[in-house]
């Protein structure tokens, strides 16, 4: 207990003496090592000993999600993910460690591992709109595009979270291009670079889809609206200025 009253006055040093001394006095004292390993995780440069002392409740009570939890953070790579897997599936309702976890997963390029917690933790968390914004993030680093918009159009329909974050709207817009809803997506384009005036890669976005759909937005119109005066007034106009007489 002084260990935790310790460590919660940021005192780092006396609070891993009380846990090493109460370790000394009791050593199969699994409450002294539950603090001491939450104190050294706090510490750079401590991942083996957070690791030892991780491996020793583990070794004990393999469902101490704090032992656990101390763990995946120690870990890098490929360990990290399998450590962040068995966090999920130890503690599927704890919003912030599955946050953690499908940030680890995304950080670490595994949009597919990082759906897969998704699954799992959506069940146990309905109403966290947090967990669906990085479905759509997931789903966008795959490319699944028709997914992709699908969840987007949810989410910019009922999350103001979504549609204020500058980051999901570059990858909505791309989402509805590249699910072929050219007019959509420079509808939405436009409408984000009113909304975020000082992001310029919405900008950029917002340009190179006005220049592609140029070239083909009359050639739709045409197609769509084949009798209709206007359109073909304007193609004689444009063909005329190209020279095509």
């Amino acid at each position: 207990r002084r260990c935790e009253n310790l460590a919660r006055a940021s005192s780092v040093g006396p609070a891993i003496r009380a846990a090493e001394r109460a370790i000394a006095a009791f050593p199969t004292s699994l409450l002294a090592r539950n603090c001491l390993v939450r104190i050294l995780a706090t510490q750079p440069g401590l991942q083996d000993s957070v690791l030892r002392v991780a491996a020793y409740l583990i070794a004990r009570d393999s469902l101490n999600i704090i032992a656990h939890t101390m763990r995946a953070r120690a870990l890098v790579g490929a360990n990290a993910v399998t450590a962040w897997q068995r966090v999920v599936y130890l503690k599927p309702d704890s919003v912030e460690l599955g946050l953690e976890a499908v940030e680890t997963f995304l950080r670490l390029g595994r949009p597919e591992t990082a759906l897969q917690a998704l699954d799992t933790l959506v069940v146990h968390n309905p109403r966290e709109g947090f967990f669906q914004r990085q479905r759509f993030r997931a789903l966008h680093t795959l490319t699944r595009w028709d997914e992709a918009t699908a969840l987007g159009d949810s989410l910019e329909r009922h999350d103001p979270f979504f549609g204020a974050d500058p980051n999901f709207a570059v990858r909505y817009v791309e989402a509805l291009k590249m699910h072929g809803d050219t007019v959509r997506a420079i509808a939405k384009s436009a409408r984000s670079v009113i909304e975020h005036p000082t992001d310029g890669r919405l900008y950029v976005q917002y340009v190179d889809l006005i220049a592609g759909e140029s070239t083909v937005a009359l050639t739709r119109g045409l197609a769509r609206f084949p009798s209709f005066a206007p359109l073909r007034v304007l193609a004689a106009q444009q063909a005329r200025a190209g020279g095509d007489r």
